[in-house]
């Protein structure tokens, strides 16, 4: 079972601040693996042993936000991709740029970009690949259902 905790780095930085961290515990083929992500930076004193920020801390409030927000985003995509029975990576759950764009519009973008540098014949032999799989991912009403590049799996390929 994935864990997600906020844990507090153990090496300093030159000016005494260490980084506070998002940290995924998770199970692969190989084993247990974990990774992290650095949220922000902080001084020891402000960080309790019990794992939580200090009051005294100058800017409390903003850095609680901060801290909670990364956290939900997290937990959020963790539990995303255990619902979709998605493998749990430390990409998927801390990727930031999770794209909302369909596959079929960013190649038609990426079609464009291509007539736009003037590769003319690269870009008609990829629109035909395209036009492929448009009619490959029709729906019941005969128009191409987009996905999402998220979605895109080596299962779904």
């Amino acid at each position: 079972m994935p864990s997600l905790k906020v844990v507090l780095h153990h090496k300093a930085y030159t000016d005494g601040s260490r980084a506070l961290m998002l940290q995924l515990i998770y199970e692969t083929l190989q084993g247990r693996k974990f990774c992290r992500r650095t949220i922000c930076r902080i001084d020891p004193k402000y960080w309790s042993k019990t794992g939580n920020l200090k009051s005294a801390h100058p800017n409390f409030i903003s850095l609680k936000q901060t801290i909670s927000d990364a956290y939900n985003q997290a937990e959020s995509r963790l539990l995303d991709l255990q619902r979709k029975k998605l493998p749990i990576t430390a990409e998927g759950v801390f990727d930031e740029q999770r794209s909302q764009t369909g596959l079929l519009s960013a190649a038609h973008t990426y079609i464009e970009r291509m007539r736009g540098r003037g590769s003319y014949h690269s870009a008609e032999k990829y629109l035909s690949h395209i036009h492929r799989m448009e009619q490959f991912m029709r729906g019941s009403d005969r128009r191409p259902v987009d996905i999402g590049l998220d979605e895109v799996t080596e299962e779904w390929v």
